[in-house]
């Protein structure tokens, strides 16, 4: 600084020294230096030079700055004492400290003029102090957690309190959730952050709750009503750790897909024909007789799962050990022509037809009967509900972060809005995730991408997911992205969920 015109110079020093981190460990020195006296200090420079010496990840030794002295001025001063500018290069600080552990730095150091340091000292920046405790945590009953201040308080005083661990990774980081756990609690970033008045032994009671239960209750201050859809109440009967893990093996999917009796979808598509043909009422209810009378169940032999490079053998028998689906042989009655599924535990040495009861063979090759699988009938229903891709999303977002809970479907009425349905909505690690998942990425139309997500944004959702079982196109991408920006919501795109990453 000039001593003719000190101020400017000084108040932005002392705004700076109170920005400085104070361990330390991770302290930068800040000096404030008089001109044009500094020139005559003795040996000032070798000073600087040992000054400078010190551990440092870093490219760049000295800042200087002055509102006062011309920079040429600055310069001349600097190079008068050893230091070399570092011009046109990015600044490297090796962030975060401390440098302890790092190389020390040597000469020739170095400097640039004019650069505003203060990021860099506010990035090293912590209030308070820190303290280490073992907590047992209650989840059906309040936690009781009692220790001793690390500042030590000579009388009661108001104390803010931050608190971060296993406990409370994961849970929604909304205010509905951080009053749940206590009433004057609120989110920090990742810590949950309560005020109190308190002496040196601060005695706090908090209800925290599972993630599944977090997740419930922000639903219920986040809508009116909400409930499990069809679909959800199909997921949640499957949902499980060992299920989502399966549905993640590559091929597993396929497998079930080409084992799953169609109803749904493709009852619809021949009314539809039919329809568009011009059937009477007749014809249309003797098509949904027809299918209505459709009762029995898809069961095929490995070797007519044409699925190339997938061992469909052994991933038919990972869904018989998930209890997704049995083992059984084919009868052929010679009478009556109709070809059965009999479960092995049914099976008996000498075959019988299900249906008329006369002596029938079993399907065989020169090795002997042929094994033969059915989907169990609870999975061979969410198959054709296209419940499935809801389970392998879910399953591809915990392994992401394992941290969350999610629900396969759900209906929500929210005020204003009509009656809406999502394919997923939970907690994603402390975020709150809602979206769509299609079997096909065609169905994202312009229409659907709106709609999935102003329902995402009408209960405040911090991620919108969309889902699918193949590629989703760019186009469809660079839509939801635009108005999901709109809605200030982040875009989560998972797609080809049949070919899961590791």
């Amino acid at each position: 600084m000039d001593n003719t015109n000190p101020v400017a110079d000084c108040v932005e020093f002392w705004n700076l020294r109170a920005l400085s981190p104070r361990t330390r460990s991770s302290r930068i020195p800040l000096l404030l230096l008089p001109y044009p006296e500094v020139e005559a200090w003795h040996a000032y420079g070798q000073h600087v030079q040992g000054l400078l010496a010190r551990p440092g990840d870093r490219n760049i030794d000295v800042v200087l700055r002055s509102t006062s002295v011309s920079a040429p001025e600055v310069r001349r001063i600097a190079s008068s004492w050893g230091l070399e500018e570092l011009a046109g290069k990015t600044i490297s600080f090796g962030f975060p400290g401390p440098w302890a552990s790092s190389t020390t730095r040597s000469a020739p150091f170095t400097y640039r003029v004019g650069t505003d340091p203060s990021s860099w000292l506010a990035a090293q920046r912590q209030w308070g102090r820190q303290q280490d405790m073992d907590v047992h945590v209650f989840l059906d009953r309040p936690t009781g957690i009692r220790f001793r201040s690390p500042v030590t308080l000579e009388q009661p005083a108001q104390v803010l309190i931050r608190l971060a661990g296993e406990a409370l990774d994961g849970l929604p980081r909304h205010s509905q959730t951080a009053v749940s756990i206590h009433p004057q609690a609120r989110w920090h970033g990742t810590e949950l952050q309560i005020g109190v008045v308190t002496g040196n032994d601060i005695v706090l009671e908090l209800n925290i709750s599972s993630l599944e239960d977090a997740t419930a209750h922000l639903l219920d201050n986040l809508t009116d009503k909400w409930e499990l859809s069809d679909k959800g109440r199909l997921g949640a009967a499957m949902y499980s750790e060992k299920a989502l893990r399966a549905l993640l093996e590559p091929g597993l999917y396929d497998v079930v897909m080409q084992l799953f009796t169609p109803r749904s979808k493709e009852l619809t598509r021949e009314l539809r024909r039919a329809v568009a043909s011009g059937s009477d009422d007749a014809a249309l209810l003797e098509l949904a007789q027809s299918w209505g009378g459709r009762t029995r169940r898809r069961y095929r032999k490995a070797a007519d799962i044409n699925l190339p490079s997938i061992p469909v053998a052994k991933l038919a028998e990972m869904l018989c050990a998930l209890d997704w689906a049995e083992r059984g042989l084919e009868t052929v009655c010679a009478r009556c022509g109709d070809k059965s599924f009999v479960p092995m535990p049914s099976s008996t040495p000498d075959a019988v037809c299900p249906g008329c009861s006369t002596p029938a063979r079993y399907t065989a090759d020169k090795n002997g009967p042929i094994t033969h699988y059915r989907l169990d009938t609870f999975v061979d229903q969410a198959a054709d509900q296209g419940v499935l891709p809801h389970l392998m999303a879910i399953g591809t977002l915990q392994r992401s972060q394992p941290r969350s809970h999610f629900l396969p479907g759900a209906n929500l009425q929210v005020s204003g809005h009509p009656q809406r349905e999502v394919d997923i909505i939970g907690t994603f690690n402390g975020r709150l995730l809602a979206g769509e998942v299609k079997t096909s990425p065609a169905d994202f139309t312009q229409e659907q991408i709106a709609h999935d997500i102003s329902t995402s944004a009408s209960i405040g959702a911090d991620v919108h997911l969309m889902a699918a079982i193949h590629p989703i196109s760019a186009a469809s991408r660079e839509l939801a992205e635009a108005q999901c920006n709109g809605h200030n919501m982040e875009l989560l795109v998972l797609d080809n969920l049949r070919v899961p990453t590791s």
